[in-house]
C-alpha cells in the first residue's frame, strides 16, 4: 500500500511539473530573435513543438524507476545484495530523471526573468551544474547496484579481472572525448562574458572553475557511466528468462544512449550562443530535436530495459537471484 501511494504520488509531482514546465515554455517572455526575423507565432510554435518529446522522456524515465524498485521488491533471497543492487539502480536512474525535469524546468525560469538579468546569470550557473552533478550521482548509483548484482553471482577474482579490462576501455573513451570537449569549451570566446546583448554567456564563471568544476566531472560522469554499461552486460545470462534476456539489452544500450545524450548536451552547451548562432537557425533546430529525440529514445529504451526486467520472471523473477559462479566460471543455480 505504501509504494501504491508513492507512486501515485510520483505521477503527481510528474504532472505539475509538466503542467508548470509548459506554462513556462508558452507564456515565457521571447528572447531577442531579430537576428532570425520570428513571428510571435512562430516563436510560440517552435518552443511548443519541443514540449511532447521532453515529458515523453520524463515519463519513460519515471516509470523506470518504479519498475525496477518493483522488481526489486519481488525477492525474496537470502542474499540480499541482489536485491539491493536494483533499488540502487532505481534511485540512480531516479536522479538522472530529476536531472531532465529540472534542468527544463530551470531553463524555462531563466527566459521568464530575461536574457541579462542577474537572476537569469544565477539559473546559468545552477543548470550547466544540474548537468553534470545529476547525473554523475545517478550514473554512480546505477554502477554501485550493478556491481551489487554481479558481485552476488560471482566471486570476486574474475570480476576483478573484467573491471580492470572494462576501466581500460572506459578510460580511454572518456580521456579522448573530454580532451574534445575541453578544446570546445576554452575557445568559446562568449564562456565567461558576452558584448552582444542578444547572446547569453554560456558559464558565467572563471577558467579555473569551468576546468575543474565542470568540465573533470563531465570526465567522471562518461567514465561511471561506462562502467556501469559494461557491469549490467555482465548479468548472468543463465539466469535469464528469454524476456529478462532482452530486457538486459535494452536497459544497456539505453545507458549507452544516456551517455551520449549528456555528450551531446554538454557539446551544444560548450559551442556557445555565438557559434551556434553562425551555423544559422537550420542548424540549431536540428541538434536541439536531435538531443530531445535522442534523450527520449535513451529513456524509452530504459523503460522497455526495466519493465522487461519486471515482467520477464514471473512472481518471483525468474532465478536470477539464485545464480552464484565458482572460482573456474561454473553456473550453479540454488
Amino acid at each position: 500500500m505504501h509504494h501504491t501511494r508513492m507512486k501515485y504520488l510520483a505521477y503527481f509531482v510528474l504532472a505539475l511539473c509538466v503542467g508548470f514546465h509548459g506554462y513556462l515554455s508558452v507564456f515565457a517572455a521571447p528572447p531577442p530573435n531579430a537576428r532570425f526575423d520570428l513571428s510571435p507565432t512562430a516563436l510560440f510554435a517552435l518552443r511548443f513543438s519541443f514540449l511532447p518529446l521532453s515529458w515523453a522522456a520524463w515519463w519513460f524515465g519515471l516509470r523506470s524507476v518504479i519498475a525496477l524498485h518493483e522488481f526489486a521488491d519481488k525477492f525474496h533471497t537470502p542474499n540480499p545484495s541482489f536485491a539491493k543492487g536494483f533499488h540502487y539502480i532505481g534511485y540512480g536512474l531516479l536522479a538522472l530523471t530529476i536531472n531532465l525535469v529540472l534542468g527544463a524546468v530551470l531553463g524555462g525560469m531563466r527566459n521568464v526573468f530575461g536574457l541579462n538579468s542577474v537572476t537569469s546569470q544565477w539559473i546559468t550557473v545552477a543548470v550547466n551544474y544540474l548537468y553534470v552533478v545529476f547525473p554523475l550521482i545517478g550514473l554512480s548509483f546505477v554502477f554501485a547496484g550493478a556491481r551489487l548484482v554481479t558481485r552476488s553471482q560471482a566471486t570476486l577474482r574474475p570480476i576483478l579481472s573484467r573491471f580492470r579490462d572494462d576501466l581500460i576501455i572506459a578510460l580511454s573513451f572518456s580521456t579522448i572525448v573530454t580532451i574534445l570537449y575541453g578544446l570546445l569549451v576554452f575557445t568559446n570566446p562568449h564562456r565567461q562574458v558576452s558584448l552582444d546583448l542578444a547572446i547569453r554567456p554560456t558559464y558565467f564563471i572563471s577558467d579555473s572553475l569551468i576546468f575543474f568544476t565542470l568540465v573533470i566531472p563531465s570526465f567522471a560522469v562518461w567514465l561511471v557511466g561506462m562502467l556501469a554499461a559494461f557491469e549490467i552486460d555482465r548479468f548472468a545470462p543463465e539466469a535469464l528468462t528469454p524476456k529478462q534476456q532482452l530486457a538486459r539489452r535494452r536497459l544497456v544500450n539505453g545507458i549507452w544512449a544516456v551517455i551520449f545524450s549528456s555528450i551531446s548536451v554538454q557539446v551544444i552547451l560548450a559551442l556557445g550562443g555565438a557559434r551556434l548562432l553562425s551555423f544559422g537557425l537550420a542548424f540549431i533546430l536540428y541538434a536541439v530535436y536531435f538531443v530531445i529525440l535522442f534523450l527520449a529514445f535513451a529513456y524509452y529504451l530504459v523503460m522497455r530495459g526495466a519493465r522487461g526486467f519486471l515482467e520477464g520472471g514471473g512472481d518471483t523473477g525468474g532465478s536470477f537471484a539464485d545464480v552464484t559462479r565458482d572460482g573456474r566460471g561454473v553456473v550453479a543455480v540454488k
